[in-house]
């Protein structure tokens, strides 16, 4: 059973007299264990499309499936709990919060989800699995662009969500850490994570799976990316 299931989702605004069509009848599924990359110019809806997928938003019409319930109409506060309880979310500014250190910025999810128990402990094994257990009394202010970054990760590792979504996640670091994120993406994965990429850029999306190109709020199509071998876990389809 796929993780996700867009059928026929539209998502428009008004703007004065016209309505902008952000999104058009797109119509997706998503298995788990997928890695896949949603690549798109500015303007062509694949922000909109992650507002979607992370509960951010809701359709305009259209029906949206998640592990099998519909999604499609939930209120602001199911919305939050869904965001709490099954997603991490990877942002291109990071998000730590500066006063904070490095395992209370991790902590942070099981704090606003209530799980106290246990939460350093969860946190501390968060961390380690990004290779930053060293520098858990730190502040962001005293970490590099890609030791901010893997710490985000480990945020958003730590509800054991089913859904990571990574947002221009590499937009702000050098060729260097671009790798060792991406890196960690494919670790992630292989252990059986579903993450979402979303990126304008040709070369991070080839990291993942599968490739969905969006464009004018259209899907226009869906493509496979490069695997180490033949056998990937889950798939993408339009």
């Amino acid at each position: 059973m796929a993780l996700i299931e867009l059928q026929q989702i539209s998502k428009h605004y008004k703007m004065g007299d016209e309505t902008v069509k952000a999104l058009d009848s797109v119509t997706l599924d998503i298995e788990a264990g997928s890695y896949a990359a949603v690549l798109g110019p500015s303007g062509s809806g694949k922000s909109t499309l992650m507002h979607l997928l992370g509960f951010m938003d809701f359709p305009t019409s259209g029906k949206m499936l998640f592990d099998g319930a519909d999604v499609s109409r939930l209120s602001a506060a199911k919305r939050a709990w869904y965001r709490a309880n099954h997603l991490g979310f990877v942002f291109q500014t990071f998000n730590l919060l500066p006063r904070l250190s490095v395992l209370e910025n991790v902590r942070l999810p099981l704090d606003y989800a209530r799980k106290d128990r246990k939460s350093d402990a969860r946190a501390k094994d968060a961390l380690d699995r990004v290779g930053m257990s060293h520098r858990v009394g730190h502040r962001p202010g005293q970490l590099s662009g890609g030791e901010r970054q893997r710490v985000a990760i480990a945020r958003a590792l730590v509800n054991e969500p089913k859904l990571i979504l990574a947002d221009e996640p590499t937009g702000n670091l050098d060729t260097k850490n671009v790798e060792r994120v991406m890196k960690l993406f494919d670790s992630l994965v292989d252990e059986g994570q579903t993450l979402i990429l979303v990126t304008h850029d040709l070369e991070v999306a080839q990291h993942a799976r599968s490739i969905i190109l969006v464009r004018d709020g259209h899907l226009v199509g869906t493509e496979d990316g490069p695997t180490k071998d033949e056998d990937q876990t889950g798939s993408v389809k339009s």
